[in-house]
């Protein structure tokens, strides 16, 4: 069952995704999905690989698997933090997950003269643990 509230933890494998507000869409134009893609890479890969995705007009999924915690405090390091301990690993990859929908929401609506939210509540996120998951999920 997905849930908004697993904590995304270093060595771990997540099927997440996310959807558009009602009828809206993410995409709407070939540009948006390579905005998206960019805006991921300079977000999320730091702290996640990523083993597949699709973007579709109104939601997106990932297969990713998060980074060893050592990697997640060399990116964090970077960011020129200095308050790291294993603890708030979770929350710092959701942080990065936050960065990447905030600026992709904000260039949309500024380019699709828009105002408000464009994703749906909480990314939702399930932990894959098993091959069954990853059939069902994936």
């Amino acid at each position: 069952m997905p849930d908004y509230h697993i904590p995304l933890l270093s060595d771990h494998t997540y099927h997440i995704f996310s959807r558009a507000f009602g009828k809206e869409k993410l995409f709407t134009e070939e540009e948006n999905y390579k905005f998206f893609l960019q805006k991921y890479k300079l977000h999320v890969s730091p702290v996640a690989d990523t083993f597949a995705y699709n973007l579709l007009p109104n939601h997106f999924h990932f297969l990713i698997r998060i980074k060893s915690t050592e990697e997640i405090k060399k990116h964090f390091l970077i960011k020129k933090r200095n308050d790291f301990a294993i603890e708030i690993v979770p929350e710092f990859v959701m942080e990065r997950f936050g960065n990447l929908l905030n600026s992709y929401t904000k260039s949309f609506n500024k380019r699709n003269h828009r105002k408000g939210g464009l994703f749906i509540d909480t990314m939702r996120r399930v932990e894959i643990t098993d091959d069954e998951l990853l059939t069902l999920y994936c």
